[in-house]
């Protein structure tokens, strides 16, 4: 990771982190629970052959921190193994990972969720020889960039939809806590 992606990756945070003075203001009016979870799924356009371009999504907000992790949990044909042998072949799998951390922008109904990402893919490695064996190639990290939108639906409640850079389509449900 260069540093100039790190320099940006900070300073977003940091803009991020800055509206809690300007939100806690509006805590009292605001209909949404403080802290709620959530999960659904999410899509990628990315070239996975043969895996799901699908995802699950689990997801977290408290406080007017938000984080979520999504994960196609692609792996291979039988043992992980931590090494490659001298019969390991490349796949037609490929996991897909991404991580995102934002800021609750509350609405009255409505939150706004600013989200800075990263993500990986990773290759699955089979050796078919003796017994099924694979292990996952090195990662190839990628950024996210994206907007996410909480409805509050049903008092306790909701949906989230979400849309990025890497991780194209985000829909979950959320329940408070």
């Amino acid at each position: 990771m260069n540093k100039s992606k790190i320099t940006a990756l900070v300073t977003a945070l940091i803009f991020l982190t800055n509206f809690s003075v300007a939100q806690n203001a509006t805590k009292k009016s605001v209909n949404e629970p403080l802290t709620f979870i959530g999960g659904g799924i999410s899509y990628f356009n990315e070239d996975v052959k043969e895996s799901s371009k699908m995802a699950l999504n689990f997801s977290i907000c408290t406080m007017n921190f938000y984080l979520d992790f999504a994960s196609n949990l692609a792996k291979g044909k039988g043992t992980e193994l931590d090494f490659q042998s001298s019969e390991t072949r490349i796949s037609n799998k490929m996991q897909l990972n991404v991580f995102n951390l934002g800021y609750a922008i509350r609405l009255n109904k409505v939150s706004i969720f600013p989200v800075i990402g990263y993500g990986w893919t990773r290759s699955i490695y089979e050796d078919p020889i003796a017994f099924d064996t694979y292990y996952y190639g090195e990662a190839e990290g990628k950024f996210n960039f994206g907007i996410k939108s909480s409805f509050n639906l049903f008092g306790n409640g909701g949906l989230i939809l979400g849309v990025g850079t890497f991780e194209k389509v985000n829909l979950s449900v959320w329940f408070s806590l």
